[in-house]
């Protein structure tokens, strides 16, 4: 027993502590993974020991742990066994022919907006909205709140054929509650993500980060996003265009000072009207997710024929090594002279898009007087 004055070494447990969750959020990783036939019961630290660790900082030679599931970041196994987890992981992926597609939800595959938004929006315009009929519009309440969602044209058949050749993630920067709640609709027989759904709840602040799914390897991994910004440029990621079918609404997940209510005086309702179902045919016209299949198919494609060329014994071939060649591809040649292009001093916007031709092969950036 320890007591007041008592001294310890690093290595002795001194408290135990027990999830009454964690059996169940244990069975459903292990079930998901199961598929793969990758995962051992024995080796997942549950229970979790808490050894003691004197301050300030835990010593170098103090063993590190990984996450193994989406739902909770209590469920670690040590170094080793998430190396060999891995190895066992992209072993059983490359048998099957199949990668993992990190996707994300909130103007990626859906557009959501609050009911208590809608509202206003009706109010502005000064009568009730409606939608087309072919517009899969869904409610759903998560925490407290009324969503109203519209899933991105072509989701379902996207999910379908992706589904094939990728092993989906969802990753979102909304709550479990709200995340659960759209994957029921987008998702309602768990066939696309089961268990495969990481959101802010787990995470530590609002950046998105492969290591926390892949913390051993992201090589198989392609990631689509509406924005760059949250994955800071990350190689492997592919930025699609923001859908938006509520634009009278404030969306969820904008940008600061990205998607403003409509600022155009119109003379009456009937003129308002009209500029809403016109965007709302816009919206339902989005052919991004049929695009972007296109490109997953191709670089799919790319990536194993790539490791049938390097033969079995070789590194397996990374998705970010093809998307940087393809994005450099698209200005090579080109030079740009950004010359009165941007008001004197703005930098910011200069530096974006000198930065973007650059990261997409492109050449100078410079010239020309400012302003």
């Amino acid at each position: 027993c320890i007591q007041c004055g008592s001294v310890v070494s690093e290595e002795e447990p001194v408290a135990q502590t027990w999830n009454a969750d964690s059996e169940a959020v244990l069975a459903r990783a292990l079930a998901a993974d199961d598929e793969l036939g990758v995962v051992d019961a024995a080796a997942v630290t549950s229970p979790t020991i808490a050894p003691h660790r004197p301050p300030p900082q835990p010593k170098p030679t103090t063993p590190t742990f990984y996450s193994i599931c989406h739902e909770s970041m209590a469920l670690k196994v040590s170094a080793s066994r998430a190396a060999e987890l891995h190895q066992q992981r992209t072993a059983a992926l490359i048998a099957a022919r199949r990668s993992i597609l990190v996707l994300d939800l909130d103007n990626t595959l859906v557009h959501a907006t609050t009911e208590q938004e809608l509202q206003a929006a009706s109010t502005r315009i000064g009568a009730p909205l409606s939608f087309q009929p072919s517009a899969k519009v869904y409610t759903v309440r998560a925490a407290g709140t009324t969503f109203v969602l519209r899933d991105r044209p072509g989701l379902v058949d996207f999910l379908q054929t992706a589904s094939k050749l990728f092993e989906l993630h969802m990753y979102t920067n909304g709550t479990r509650s709200y995340a659960a709640a759209v994957a029921a609709c987008i998702d309602p027989d768990s066939h696309f993500f089961q268990n495969r759904i990481l959101t802010r709840d787990e995470c530590v602040g609002l950046d998105k980060d492969l290591k926390r799914l892949l913390p051993l390897g992201d090589e198989l991994a392609i990631v689509l996003d509406d924005r760059s910004d949250v994955w800071d440029d990350a190689d492997n990621l592919i930025q699609v265009s923001p859908f938006r079918f509520f634009t009278v609404a404030r969306s969820l997940n904008a940008l600061p000072d990205d998607e403003e209510p409509d600022g155009k005086v119109l003379d009456n309702t009937e003129q308002r009207l009209f500029l809403v179902k016109d965007r709302e045919r816009k919206a339902a016209a989005d052919d991004e997710l049929k695009v972007v299949g296109g490109l997953l198919e191709s670089l799919h494609a790319e990536w194993f024929a790539e490791l049938e060329r390097r033969g079995s014994d070789a590194l397996v071939p990374d998705y970010k090594s093809l998307l940087r060649r393809r994005r450099r591809r698209v200005f090579s040649g080109c030079t740009f002279v950004f010359s009165s292009l941007f008001p004197r001093g703005d930098d910011r916007r200069r530096a974006e898009v000198v930065r973007l031709t650059a990261r997409y092969g492109g050449g100078g950036g410079g010239g020309g007087a400012p302003g």
